[in-house]
């Protein structure tokens, strides 16, 4: 009888401890989903800083350089660009490239949504 009455006793230790270890990890990982969405805002934000910040410093030279960052694929884009008239002369990545770089993103987010 001792052995029936400890094995009813350890059931609700048991039970406790498992919704406490599940607790734990979805705090956890909401933590970690935050972290990494603030992590990703501050980077984005620091990206667009040095993006101004070379723009300006090229205006200080009368370069005509331009940088800037696509928004659909997050590449950096450097556009050499006539004075004069402000018509693009030479732009790298080309917009052929990130019209590509697009369609291979978009690609491996469908493949991403049918492995789900």
């Amino acid at each position: 009888m001792n052995q029936a009455s400890s094995n009813d006793q350890s059931q609700p230790v048991l039970a406790d401890t498992t919704q406490a270890v599940a607790a734990a990890g979805q705090s956890q990982q909401q933590q970690s989903t935050a972290d990494s969405q603030q992590k990703q805002q501050s980077l984005s934000k620091q990206l667009q800083d040095s993006v101004s910040q070379l723009n300006n410093t090229a205006a200080l030279y009368s370069s005509s350089l331009q940088f800037s960052v696509d928004k659909d694929t997050g590449s950096t884009v450097v556009k050499v660009v006539d004075k004069e008239n402000n018509k693009v002369i030479r732009q790298i990545p080309s917009e052929e490239a990130l019209r590509i770089a697009k369609a291979i993103g978009d690609f491996k987010g469908l493949l991403l949504k049918d492995k789900a």
